[in-house]
């Protein structure tokens, strides 16, 4: 799982990832979840308009 977060007048863009390995890592079970369910597009915050 990882992030990107774009570059600013702060610094430049860069990316920060977790890695889990095995079916009863925590992280892996919800992000295997997450993947088979996806995601409402009520809970976007982009299609929300932000």
């Amino acid at each position: 799982m990882s992030s990107f977060t774009a570059g600013s007048d702060r610094g430049p863009e860069h990316e920060q990832a977790v890695f889990g390995r095995g079916f009863d890592n925590g992280v892996v079970t919800i992000v295997r979840r997450l993947m088979a369910t996806g995601l409402l597009s009520a809970d976007d915050p982009v299609a929300d308009g932000g």
